[in-house]
């Protein structure tokens, strides 16, 4: 009878005990996939993030590569497809720059800037995608 009791105890403490760790599992590895991408900011302002770290498809990836750069200064993003491109900023427009990686010519897009949103226009289609920036409260 006292056996019982105490594996009966045991049992419980093992199931709030393997719950707990469960939950606190699949807490860390949603924070993780949603944390914003890994940026280092040097002395110049210039911000390196890797293409991985950058999801979703390329117009969502330039989007973003804008969206974790901060005001002024250079965004370099290694890109799979893409290669390297750097952002500049002047006021509210942002222009992407590509290099000799992305069939050897520069493309400069233009995106405008309002406040804590961001609105790409790509010039050859005329279509127009707002985004967020970064770290700004939505409602």
């Amino acid at each position: 009878m006292r056996r019982r009791k105490v594996m009966r105890r045991i049992l419980v403490l093992w199931l709030i005990v393997s719950l707990t760790g469960a939950i606190g599992l699949v807490t860390v590895s949603r924070t993780i996939r949603h944390r914003a991408p890994n940026i280092h900011r040097s002395s110049k302002q210039s911000v390196k993030a890797s293409g991985k770290a950058l999801r979703g498809n390329w117009v969502e990836q330039q989007s973003q590569a804008v969206l974790a750069f901060g005001k002024g200064g250079i965004l370099r993003v290694m890109d799979e497809k893409v290669g390297t491109y750097q952002v500049s900023q002047s006021k509210s427009m942002v222009t992407l720059q590509f290099d000799s990686a992305y069939g050897g010519r520069t493309d400069r897009r233009r995106y405008r800037i309002r406040g804590n949103h961001l609105t790409l226009v790509d010039q050859a289609t005329g279509k127009r995608q707002s985004y967020q920036r970064r770290g700004a409260v939505s409602h």
